[in-house]
């Protein structure tokens, strides 16, 4: 019965709600609207989103300094539910199963911050074990970055890695990735936020400021460290030491 009800789900379009932007500006451009949501393609599933990430790439779209990228486009990197239905070809995932998914916003369809979406099935994977909704729709695009810039830094087990931005979350990301892989962690924190950032995995922690690239080379830090390169966008970088 559960299979049918799925089989004439995916055949058919519905109708729901998403975020939009009806303009640039403030939080007073963001508008409901109903739209229809068609029925997932091969290859494609149709998820109905319980939680979605808000990113600053989010607001982005809608800030009067970038170009107007506004018409139409729904909002929303990350997106957590549950999916509904399934079209022909799908094995790996089925109907009722807790997903998260990256949603590229600019894409006709728009983006994670809709109750219903159709997205490719090769970015849709399940929600790890014991991880809620709402924390998984915060998983995928800022996980992604962080494992995107130790892809691109090369290091190999026992080199090190200096993060700044400690306490936040690309950081802790970075940090963890970067312990799982045999990676040592220098990173920078305010003497309030020391302990959460070692808690996060970090070997040694220098205080948060402006002297950031001369603390990460002071004795008992990382003194062969000779140079270093920038992965990330304005709202926090990670940085990695070559000897």
């Amino acid at each position: 019965m559960k299979q049918d009800m799925a089989a004439r789900s995916a055949n058919r379009s519905l109708t729901s709600k998403a975020v939009t932007y009806r303009g640039l500006g403030g939080y007073d451009v963001i508008e409901f609207v109903e739209r229809t949501v068609r029925a997932p393609a091969a290859g494609e599933v149709r998820i109905e989103v319980k939680a979605a990430g808000v990113n600053p790439a989010d607001i982005l779209f809608r800030d009067p300094g970038w170009p107007n990228m506004t018409s139409n486009i729904v909002p929303g990197l990350d997106a957590a539910g549950v999916i509904e239905s399934v079209g022909p070809g799908i094995s790996r995932l089925h109907p009722g199963q807790k997903v998260i998914a990256a949603v590229n916003p600019v894409r006709p369809e728009g983006g994670a911050q809709a109750q219903h979406i159709v997205v490719p099935v090769a970015s849709v994977v399940p929600i790890p074990e014991g991880v809620s909704l709402a924390q998984a729709s915060i998983l995928l695009m800022t996980g992604l970055t962080a494992l995107n810039a130790l892809e691109i830094a090369g290091l190999k087990k026992g080199q090190i890695l200096a993060v700044s931005g400690g306490a936040g979350l690309l950081a802790q990301y970075a940090i963890a990735a970067a312990k799982r892989q045999g990676i040592k962690v220098i990173a920078d924190a305010k003497p309030a936020d020391a302990e959460l950032v070692r808690g996060y995995g970090a070997d040694i922690v220098v205080e948060r400021g402006p002297g950031f690239a001369k603390a990460i080379r002071r004795p008992g830090a990382a003194q062969w460290c000779r140079r270093a390169a920038r992965h990330g966008g304005p709202w926090g970088r990670v940085l990695w030491c070559h000897p």
